[in-house]
């Protein structure tokens, strides 16, 4: 606290004095008033106007392709399969439908139409199957043996990938060859069948 004499001096020497004593934390200290919270606004919700409501678009509904139903005669070719391809078995039906038999597994395909009747037609030129005429042609001692051959009519073809010079045997293996071409079997006929 600051004491001042008032002796001699004068009345701005005194204000001043009390000036200084405010300053130095000297004097009395009046209530702040307690401050009242001011009012806050609050933010209305911004409505955006939107227009009709939008038809949804249709989604496709997936229809599962069905598998083909087997029917009319049955002919069976089977493949021992070679250093190339793997073995298989067709069970090639009248109507046009193969049901494909390899290690992957099994399923029902369509075989063109012009391709199912040529080999039928073929087939028709060679019955009994039994009797089909074969040659002989180089082919391996141990498996795969790389042989084709034609069961129908509970009868079985030999190997008419040796046909030699049979030219009805060898139109008929030329059929079968398309129908695996067709199911993607087998992309080709190597040179070596084609015999003359």
């Amino acid at each position: 606290m600051i004491r001042v004499t008032l002796r001699h001096v004068g009345t701005g020497a005194f204000l001043a004095a009390i000036g200084l004593a405010a300053c130095a934390g000297g004097g009395t200290v009046q209530p702040s008033a307690t401050p009242t919270p001011s009012p806050t606004a609050t933010a209305r919700p911004t409505t955006n106007p939107t227009g009709p409501t939008p038809t949804p678009t249709p989604t496709a509904t997936v229809q599962p392709t069905p598998s083909p139903t087997v029917s009319g005669a049955e002919a069976i070719i089977s493949f021992t399969g070679s250093y190339t391809f793997g073995p298989f078995t067709i069970l090639m039906y009248s109507n046009g439908v193969a049901t494909v038999i390899q290690a992957s597994g099994q399923s029902n395909q369509f075989v063109p139409g012009p391709l199912t009747h040529q080999f039928y037609h073929e087939l028709a030129l060679n019955l009994p199957v039994n009797d089909i005429q074969v040659a002989i042609c180089p082919k391996p001692t141990t498996a795969p043996l790389d042989t084709t051959t034609i069961t129908y009519q509970s009868e079985t073809s030999g190997d008419i990938s040796c046909f030699g010079p049979y030219l009805k045997t060898k139109a008929l293996y030329e059929s079968v060859v398309a129908i695996e071409q067709a199911l993607d079997l087998r992309t080709m006929l190597r040179s070596r069948r084609q015999q003359q």
